[in-house]
């Protein structure tokens, strides 16, 4: 009986050498050669043959898209790993994941916020008095949050200090100095927990609820802010030591300048302490304006310390000089309430002074935050100028 051979889904006759089309038969099925009547045998398909039109398409051209497999993937999900096409990702700025996955994690697209120095300002104010209350309501819940978070080894710590002899016995008792230093990194844990991780991020979620004009119910907004700090205190915390690392190696040129001009004018001269605080300032400064907006990048589009580190310098770079300005303004208005606090400590306002600094403390987010949206919006191409 004549055979024949499989070219894809073309049987070849073997005696007349004619094609034909057997994709619609069955493997082993007996048809007959209709130019030389020869009986042929659909033959097995190799693993190869039997493809779909998406999976011709994924060797022609790359890989497809999870939900219209006739498109080419443009990206693939950081989240859940999917490739995905230009239809299903996420609008700019979170191009790094799927529409889905964006829309279960709560996150939303660039909004149209004009960046300027004074549209800024009044927009960060006006957003700060409608967020207010729950910025305060945040700010106690972060704080009490760190405060039982870092009470045991702060209290495990009083203990050894105490029956060890108390601070005289710091000096000379190694047990004492365990204690001690259980305090202090107690201390220090709450330091950073509250003021690097808790309150920007949580902040910066009101206020960006704020201005994509929909506010959530008080407890909705609560449980949300809750589960996405903790999603992403990891990478919060990455970013912190990053500018911890930043501010040390600000810190070596600045001891250089103060050690030399000590020893050249003396230690008791004014100028190495300005040299130091200028060197430090001015660097901090750089650094807020090129990084700063990281923290706003981990919560509000949900990436990585490093690749939020990236992200805000892309958004920061072409208006680099601006975001000095509107931090160094920030941190003048600062220092001078800072001033007036200190007076008014002095007199029989101390309470006053007190709030007056925690105030401007909840402001830092929301001026950061309203910043980061006016970046994003120009980096997106989204125009138009939005109301506060």
């Amino acid at each position: 009986m004549p055979g024949g051979a499989a070219v894809s889904s073309l049987l070849q006759c073997n005696g007349c050498e004619a094609r034909y089309d057997v994709g619609g038969r069955e493997p082993g099925q007996r048809v007959r050669c209709p130019r030389c009547r020869a009986v042929l045998v659909v033959p097995e398909r190799s693993p190869g043959e039997d493809v779909t039109a998406s999976q011709r398409l994924r060797r022609a051209q790359g890989p497809v898209c999870r939900r219209h497999p006739r498109v080419r993937a443009s990206r693939r999900c950081e989240e859940c790993g999917e490739r995905v096409c230009a239809r299903c990702a996420a609008p700019d700025p979170l191009d790094h994941l799927c529409a889905s996955c964006a829309r279960e994690a709560g996150l939303g697209g660039a909004i149209p916020l004009d960046f300027g120095f004074l549209a800024v300002w009044a927009r960060a104010a006006a957003v700060f008095g409608r967020t207010f209350p729950r910025l305060v309501a945040w700010n106690i819940l972060a704080s009490l949050s760190a405060a039982g978070l870092c009470a045991i080894p702060g209290l495990v710590g009083a203990f050894i200090l105490d029956g060890a002899g108390g601070l005289p016995a710091l000096q000379t008792n190694a047990t004492a100095q365990l204690g001690g230093s259980l305090v202090v990194g107690a201390l220090v844990l709450y330091w950073v927990s509250v003021n690097f991780l808790l309150l920007p991020a949580g902040c910066a979620l009101f206020v960006d609820q704020e201005l994509r004009r929909s506010p959530l119910p008080f407890g909705v907004a609560f449980a949300r802010t809750v589960r996405r700090v903790a999603r992403n205190a990891g990478a919060l915390f990455a970013v912190f030591l990053v500018y911890v690392l930043l501010t040390l190696l600000l810190l070596l040129p600045g001891l250089v300048l103060f050690f030399a001009s000590a020893l050249s004018v003396g230690p008791s001269s004014p100028l190495p302490i300005g040299l130091l605080a200028s060197e430090l300032g001015l660097g901090l400064l750089f650094v807020a304006a090129g990084l700063g907006l990281a923290v706003p990048v981990v919560v509000l589009e949900e990436r990585g310390a490093f690749q939020a580190l990236g992200r805000a310098w892309q958004l920061a770079a072409p208006r680099f000089w601006e975001l000095c300005v509107l931090f160094a303004s920030y941190a003048l208005l600062y220092a001078l309430a800072t001033a007036l606090a200190s007076a008014l400590a002095r007199a029989t306002l101390p309470l006053l002074g007190l709030l007056l600094s925690g105030v401007l403390d909840l402001f830092w987010p929301a001026l950061l935050v309203t910043a980061y949206h006016g970046l994003a919006a120009e980096d997106a191409g989204v125009l138009g100028r939005g109301r506060a």
